[in-house]
């Protein structure tokens, strides 16, 4: 990493363009709203759902599909000229505020190129992805800690290699398999804290054309909840904005889920898992009763306006 002062950075970074979905600063963002997507984000979410290979230098969690349609690998290896312990140091920094940065990338990709095109390569800066998470500045720049904490976020998802196997509608199994992002460092400078890099997606995006129009509109604000102290909120945010794209042309956009559900996807981790195991000891059947409760969320206006004037719009895939 550059040893350049903060007021360095500063300078550097008056010279450099922001990203075109920054300079639009929309009140939402377009994301990827399919299982396969889904479940790598769940994946990123706890390093304690790994199984370590110190000797492979690997780290693997699996997701089996229901009913039999597959499972979802995420595994984490080392970067050329990186270790075990880039490896370990990874699994450590899994958690919310690294599947914001995954979301940013995959809204940036699809502002710049579409969803025909999200593996194409696109520019990026540590403010790029920091700014859409409505993150704060301090005396108007974003401190160089920030910066850094980004780009490692970033070094993570390309560390990170998705294998799956979907069985979709037509039966036939589907094979993926590629790293999440990858960095390119062949003609252009890697991503620093001083300046612009260049990505892409990885080709699984683009392997299963089935699941590659498959968008949702997700609210800024599901960005800008705190990773630890509004994490709850955060999660909830990502499960609904999913759940109203799949409602969008039914039931006028309603969702109901039940109480169980909703206390999965707000506390996904080995720790939420073994807290709700200790309550089914102790509460007998009343907590049954109490997870099988039904609640019906209602989407916001504007967003219900958004999947209108999609499904108004003949012949385009979303």
């Amino acid at each position: 990493m550059s040893s350049m002062t903060q007021s360095d950075l500063r300078g550097r970074h008056q010279h450099i363009s922001p990203a075109a979905l920054v300079t639009r600063n929309p009140s939402a963002i377009k994301i990827r709203s399919d299982q396969l997507t889904y479940r790598i984000l769940l994946g990123l979410l706890d390093g304690k759902n790994y199984t370590k290979y110190p000797a492979r230098c690997l780290a693997e969690y699996r997701q089996t599909l229901p009913k039999c349609r597959g499972h979802v690998d995420l595994a984490l290896s080392p970067r050329s000229e990186e270790s075990w312990d880039h490896v370990l140091a990874s699994l450590h920094l899994l958690g919310d505020e690294l599947v914001d940065t995954f979301l940013v990338l995959l809204a940036m990709a699809l502002e710049s190129h579409g969803t025909e095109h999200i593996t194409a390569p696109f520019a990026v800066t540590p403010d790029d992805i920091l700014t859409i998470c409505q993150k704060k500045k301090s005396k108007g720049s974003y401190a160089a800690r920030q910066r850094l904490n980004v780009i490692e976020q970033v070094h993570i998802l390309a560390r990170t290699s998705v294998y799956a196997t979907l069985t979709l509608q037509q039966g036939k199994p589907r094979l993926v398999e590629s790293p999440l992002v990858e960095v390119l460092v062949n003609e252009q400078p890697e991503l620093n804290e001083t300046g612009r890099g260049h990505l892409k997606i990885g080709d699984w995006a683009a392997k299963v054309t089935e699941l590659q129009y498959q968008t949702a509109v997700m609210a800024r604000q599901v960005l800008q909840y705190h990773a630890k102290e509004q994490k709850h909120e955060k999660r909830l945010g990502r499960y609904l904005t999913v759940l109203y794209r799949i409602n969008s042309h039914k039931n006028e956009g309603r969702v109901k889920v039940s109480m169980g559900v909703l206390l999965e996807q707000a506390e996904n981790s080995a720790r939420g898992r073994e807290a709700q195991e200790r309550i089914e000891q102790h509460a007998y059947h009343w907590w049954d009763d109490y997870q099988r409760q039904l609640w019906l969320f209602e989407p916001p206006a504007y967003l219900r306006a958004v999947y209108k004037r999609i499904a108004r719009e003949a012949g385009l895939p979303d």
